[in-house]
């Protein structure tokens, strides 16, 4: 998953593989980088807008796999009460972006963050998932995106 520029993050790895006499490949051991994707995550937040924004990232389906609200971890984002009342009708609409690997920006009020937000929803390239894309979520309240043009304006009108 190529998300912050740190390359393609695999979201299992095999270490080792067990094969039979026929060379097929009966088990192996691997190591789960879910705990990576959720990373990433939390380092978007942390760098987009100086932690004023949210990020997730969903699988092909529209279940979170990282979430700025661990609590989402694994649930549908048509299935989450949270979402619902956030998306309302867009739901079916973001769900199917999700699905599909398209893009979709949204500007809706968060009754968490208090503010009006743009959530943009941009498909991203697993490692082991090419044909089903997932999707990187971003939230990022209007307030910190029209910062720099009211401090500008504030400027202007104070000189």
């Amino acid at each position: 998953m190529n998300v912050t520029g740190k390359g393609n993050v695999p979201i299992v790895a095999a270490i080792f593989t067990f094969t039979n006499s026929s060379g097929k490949i009966v088990g192996l051991v691997g190591v789960n980088f879910i705990s990576t994707v959720q990373q990433i995550v939390e380092d978007l937040i942390k760098e987009v807008y100086d932690g004023a924004g949210i990020a997730a990232i969903y699988s092909d389906n529209a279940t979170a796999i990282a979430h700025w609200d661990k609590e989402r971890i694994g649930i549908n984002l048509k299935n989450n009460s949270k979402d619902k009342a956030l998306f309302g009708n867009d739901i079916d609409h973001l769900a199917d972006v999700i699905l599909h690997g398209k893009v979709s920006i949204l500007d809706k009020y968060s009754q968490v963050m208090k503010t009006e937000v743009y959530y943009i929803f941009q498909p991203i390239l697993v490692s082991g998932f090419e044909t089903t894309p997932w999707s990187l979520q971003l939230g990022i309240p209007v307030s910190e995106i029209n910062k720099p043009i009211n401090a500008l304006i504030n400027f202007s009108i104070i000189f």
